[in-house]
């Protein structure tokens, strides 16, 4: 960077001040006493930053590189401002980089001097690279938040759809940052809205998952397309819905978000809120008429997963809603073995450690957890029977919901099951050595 002495105070000496000798081999401005009333009003406009009042006096013939005070050009004097956008304006309607005050002082020095390093990034030459600006050098910018130099640099011609390497546009890096001035600005700028990058998510599904709905009300105005998938096909809802937005998801759907739509996997909206466990996300698509019983690749239906998974709550609304209590997977599994067969054992190993271990313990309050974890599981398990599950249905290789807790060895569940049921829902494979349940209640 180069070096030069401290600047005067450039507006504050009287005009009648002799100027001093510019450097050799440059041209000092000199102060125009017939200045024209439009470049007087310009250089006015632009001191007071009145970026559309400059637009229009320069339209009307303003001389973009007339000389005022000490010869002060109107880009001198955006730069004295630090106002980026209209330094991006000038430079754009061809004002000179190069005068100098008639103290030589260049437009660059002045903005070094002041310390605004995005406007001296802006009077670096030569100009016609930042039309190859790409996401990745714009990042900085848009981190930095300063809206002036994003303004600026796009008036140079950057494309605002060019993608970075793994596809990512500038507005979808503005929407995954969450501020709205940037997006706000890129769409004015024709941004588009529905560029998907490498795994095909679009700016929509990165708004989808954000907190503030603002910015995925914006993106819809602008024609996002509400249904697009990404490689996937997890589409905006979908998105909403694993990370439990629901003011996003009820924008979606008054909008004519489909919430029948099935991934790659066969997972709709409502199976991916109950995987990850949310009962008001649930609750809300079933309001809106998703379809309960809807099966994944598998087979699996949202109940059977809720109950396996020992989403009790869940559980609750489901069969309040009528879901199908019997409805078998591709193994021939139904909600009743999926919730009796959850497998605990992996627990066992945690619990033996626990109570061999000398000295206090190091998994506090494992027990009491894993206790009420089972105690739960049964209580689904008891709400399926209530629903009239059907305890004598067998899977594929003959297992019943009772051998299936069995070889879990949830005894609790497997007594629950033939105190409910009685002996019919007994089959092979029901004898275990000990349960995890036992285990614990040994311990009391």
């Amino acid at each position: 960077m180069m070096t030069f002495p401290a600047l005067p105070s450039l507006s504050r000496q009287p005009d009648t001040e002799t100027p001093s000798q510019a450097p050799r081999g440059a041209k000092a401005n000199s102060p125009s006493c017939k200045m024209s009333l439009s470049s007087r009003l310009l250089m006015t406009s632009v001191r007071r930053g009145h970026l559309k009042w400059s637009k229009a006096l320069l339209s009307r013939g303003a001389d973009i590189n007339c000389a005022g005070k000490r010869g002060m050009t109107p880009l001198m004097r955006a730069v004295d401002r630090g106002d980026a956008g209209l330094v991006g304006m000038l430079l754009e309607r061809g004002a000179d980089r190069h005068a100098r005050t008639t103290d030589g002082v260049t437009a660059r020095m002045l903005a070094e001097n002041r310390h605004h390093a995005g406007i001296v990034r802006l009077l670096d030459e030569p100009p016609p690279h930042l039309s190859h600006y790409g996401v990745d050098e714009l990042i900085p910018v848009l981190n930095a938040g300063d809206l002036a130099l994003m303004r600026a640099l796009l008036s140079f011609g950057i494309d605002a759809d060019r993608r970075n390497d793994h596809g990512i546009t500038l507005l979808r890096a503005a929407v995954d940052k969450g501020d709205l001035r940037f997006i706000d600005l890129l769409l004015a700028r024709r941004a588009d809205v529905n560029l998907a990058d490498a795994q095909g998510w679009t700016p929509l599904l990165s708004a989808a998952t954000h907190p503030d709905p603002v910015a995925l009300e914006c993106l819809l105005d602008h024609g996002a397309s509400i249904d697009h998938g990404d490689r996937d096909g997890t589409t905006a809802l979908m998105a909403a819905a694993t990370h439990n937005r629901i003011e996003n998801a009820g924008m979606l759907l008054l909008r004519g978000a489909d919430m029948d739509l099935a991934d790659a996997h066969g997972r709709t909206a409502l199976m991916i809120a109950v995987l990850h466990g949310h009962a008001g996300m649930a609750r809300l698509l079933l309001c809106q008429g998703a379809r309960i019983d809807a099966a994944d690749r598998r087979g699996r239906t949202p109940l059977m997963v809720a109950a396996r998974d020992g989403h009790a709550d869940i559980v609750k609304l489901l069969l309040a809603k009528g879901a199908g209590v019997d409805q078998a997977d591709t193994r021939g599994r139904t909600p009743l073995m999926a919730a009796a067969g959850r497998d605990f054992t992996g627990m066992a190993a945690l619990v033996a450690e626990e109570q061999a271990g000398a000295g206090p313990a190091r998994h506090p309050g494992l027990i009491e957890a894993l206790s009420a974890d089972i105690l739960q599981q049964n209580g689904i398990v008891s709400m399926l029977l209530r629903a009239n599950a059907d305890p004598s249905r067998r899977d594929a290789k003959g297992w019943t919901a009772h051998a299936l807790a069995a070889r879990r060895r949830n005894h609790v569940i497997a007594r629950t099951l033939q105190a409910q049921a009685g002996p019919s829902c007994s089959s092979m494979h029901s004898r275990t050595r000990g349960s995890m349940f036992d285990i614990m209640s040994r311990t009391r």
